[in-house]
C-alpha cells in the first residue's frame, strides 16, 4: 500500500484516542502537537488554517498531525530564533 493509501485508511479508522498518552505514536491530535511546535492550541490552528502546519482530518472530526513533521517545523523555528 502507498503512503496516501495508508492514511486514507486511517482517516476512518485510526482510534487516536488509545494513543493520546504514547510517545511514538504517528499522527497527534490538539494538544499534544501544540506542544510539540511550544504553542497554544489556537495558535496551531491558526497555524493550520493557514496550512502552515499540515494535518488530515479523521472522519469524526478530529485533526490529526503527523508527529514527523511537527518535529520538522519546531526545528526550523527553532533554528531562525537561534
Amino acid at each position: 500500500m502507498s503512503r496516501d493509501a495508508v492514511e486514507q485508511l486511517a482517516r476512518r479508522s485510526y482510534d487516536w484516542r488509545k494513543r493520546l498518552h504514547d510517545d511514538q505514536s504517528y499522527w497527534l491530535t490538539g494538544q499534544r502537537a501544540a506542544d510539540v511546535l511550544g504553542v497554544n492550541r489556537a495558535r496551531l490552528n491558526q497555524l493550520a488554517d493557514r496550512g502552515f502546519v499540515p494535518y488530515v482530518t479523521h472522519d469524526d472530526g478530529t485533526r490529526l498531525y503527523r508527529r514527523e513533521q511537527l518535529e520538522v517545523v519546531a526545528n526550523a523555528r527553532q533554528a531562525r530564533w537561534r
